[in-house]
């Protein structure tokens, strides 16, 4: 899909040109694919922390950033992020979003990280049951 992309700095919009003549797909494998951009994100940053978190913990903001970069050449470190993020699904009072419509997103977000229910198996019912 991608022809070409320039390095461009931590959090700067991505520059790269799209391949010519691509053939269209059908919108499941479209989902597919982001589905799994998103376990790979999720698999490559985001971490449960050991003990009840807590934005003003000093070992978790003491933690390393992870670098991660998307397909078309963007790219971000994430440091508290990567432990808020999975937070939501034990502490949904985490969530404060300023526009209804992001929680659709933090929803989707949220369902295709599903699987982090594998490696906690104390929630994994209680989870089951929220999010199905």
């Amino acid at each position: 899909m991608c022809i070409g992309q320039e390095v461009v700095g931590e959090g700067l919009p991505a520059k790269w040109k799209k391949k010519d003549n691509l053939p269209e797909v059908h919108q499941s494998f479209h989902n597919l694919m982001v589905k799994e951009l998103m376990q790979d994100f999720a698999a490559s940053v985001l971490q449960v922390s050991d003990s009840p978190y807590d934005d003003n913990d000093e070992v978790i903001s003491n933690m390393p950033t992870v670098a991660y970069e998307m397909p078309n050449g963007y790219n971000q470190h994430f440091g508290v992020e990567r432990f808020r993020i999975p937070e939501c699904l034990f502490n949904p009072a985490l969530i404060k979003v300023r526009k209804p419509q992001l929680l659709l997103i933090l929803y989707h977000l949220i369902s295709t990280l599903g699987y982090l229910i594998l490696f906690l198996p104390t929630y994994s019912l209680a989870i089951h049951h929220l999010w199905h």
